[in-house]
């Protein structure tokens, strides 16, 4: 009957193992020292690093100074019972993640270390700032206009918004 439960285990750890490598996010456990338990293939596309330099060893390293004392903080956090969120860039790839972390619990409720995700986010931070300078620049055209501007929605044919020249005509 054991055989039986271990092959069994064994089975739904490698379905487990091929969901994690297939995911487009970074999943990963530490334990309570900070040392990596676990990560996923998108490991090494995010970070340049080889999954196998860094199992057992403290992720300090994958951060500089600055995004490591987040990191910490947050891990810290994530170990005293908090869930986390948060954003910070590897050292070596400059890749912005948002970081999500959880206390990993044993079966008595015990915290035993921390599980979480990291999804690059650094294109959409980087249109998302795009985004916030085109709107700036708008509202400046807007507002200075040396004419009346007047914008009105297309399919009810209502004014939407109007700057101060067409306001005071």
């Amino acid at each position: 009957m054991e055989i039986a439960e271990r092959k069994k285990m064994e089975n739904a750890l490698k379905k487990y193992r091929i969901l994690f490598d297939n995911i487009s996010d970074l999943a990963y456990i530490c334990d309570t020292e900070g040392n990596i338990v676990f990560v996923n293939k998108v490991f090494e596309g995010l970070t340049s690093h080889k999954v196998e330099e860094f199992l057992g060893k403290p992720f300090a390293p994958l951060f500089d100074s600055e995004n490591l004392t987040k990191a910490i903080e947050i891990y810290t956090r994530t170990l005293k019972g908090e869930n986390t969120k948060d954003e910070i860039y590897f050292k070596d790839t400059q890749i912005l993640c948002e970081y999500k972390n959880i206390p990993l619990r044993d079966n008595n409720g015990n915290i035993i270390g921390v599980i979480g995700t990291a999804r690059d986010i650094t294109e959409r931070k980087k249109m998302e700032e795009l985004l916030r300078e085109s709107e700036e620049r708008y509202r400046t055209v807007f507002t200075q206009a040396a004419d009346s501007v007047v914008v009105v929605d297309a399919d009810t044919g209502e004014i939407v918004e109007f700057n101060d020249l067409a306001h005071k005509n």
